[in-house]
């Protein structure tokens, strides 16, 4: 059922606001879209979080997305129109946002792999001096975790949703040679992989230092993107909100994208940081190393 949509972006049947592959992009040597990346984690099986859970937890972001026609819809587009664009209004300092917070080498914008890397690297920072190897290897375990089944629910709402990119919309009723500033991810746009990550990295830390030590915490974040300085911040709601306003200046996503995958994130971790031992140990005592 789901595969009826994964079709040529020229086929004029498909109804406005539902995906379809995404047009060529000279600009970066993209040809027309003739694939679709990660379907299967759609119906993935997640590490800690109950999967039979997801269509409860994720009930309220079905269809919660704004459709074409909405004020909410028009004001986000205007965002993307410019912001988002090759054409925009960013700052130089935007422009190296959206880059920065990809930080991924050589994906020209398509992937969100190297974020997860700079979210651990946040967390080595973050985490108390006084932690044993034993309390480290148990935080990452609940890192680990909460991205990849984070990450399930994400692409779980993305192939329910089917929401199209805004290079579809965009081109369609707005300008028809509008070319997002970075590459678009070869799936569906609601919600945002992304931003699922940090949700759910933000949720685990929370859980381990406390919410008023990442409201008042310095730190360093490197990018894997070739020839962007460091960043230093003085909480993590400022880097975090960096981070959501990345995928808008890419042109990947609208706004509500990436703030509602930012808070399924979130969600998901917080059970995940209460539940790991249970799940993996059962009744048995967790090892001592």
């Amino acid at each position: 059922m789901l595969r009826k949509w994964y079709i040529s972006n020229n086929d004029t049947t498909v109804p406005d606001n539902v995906y379809k592959f995404t047009p060529a992009v000279p600009e970066y040597g993209q040809v027309e879209q003739d694939f679709i990346l990660y379907p299967q984690y759609s119906n993935g099986s997640t590490f800690i979080y109950p999967v039979k859970n997801l269509p409860t937890l994720t009930a309220p972001y079905l269809n919660s997305w704004y459709k074409k026609g909405s004020p909410e819809f028009e004001a986000e587009t205007q965002e993307l129109l410019k912001y988002g664009g090759v054409v925009s209004e960013r700052t130089a300092y935007q422009n190296d946002t959206a880059k920065f917070w990809l930080g991924a080498v050589g994906s020209g914008g398509g992937g969100s792999s190297g974020l997860t890397g700079m979210v651990q690297n946040i967390s080595i920072t973050i985490l108390p001096s006084s932690y044993s190897v034993y309390d480290q290897a148990k935080f990452f375990a609940k890192l680990g975790a909460a991205f990849y089944d984070g990450t399930v629910t994400v692409w779980y709402v993305k192939y329910h949703a089917l929401r199209w990119r805004p290079i579809t919309a965009l081109r369609k009723y707005y300008n028809p040679n509008w070319a997002p500033y970075l590459a678009t991810p070869q799936h569906p746009e609601y919600p945002s992989a992304h931003q699922g990550i940090f949700g759910g990295g933000w949720g685990v830390l929370e859980r381990a230092v406390g919410a008023a030590k990442l409201g008042n915490v310095t730190f360093t974040v490197r990018t894997d993107w070739p020839g962007l300085p460091d960043r230093t911040y003085t909480n993590l709601a400022d880097a975090a909100a960096e981070c959501l306003d990345s995928r808008v200046y890419s042109g990947a996503h609208w706004r509500k994208a990436a703030s509602d995958a930012f808070d399924l994130g979130f969600a998901v971790s917080g059970y995940i940081y209460d539940n790991l031992d249970k799940i993996l140990y059962g009744a048995q005592d967790a090892p001592k190393w």
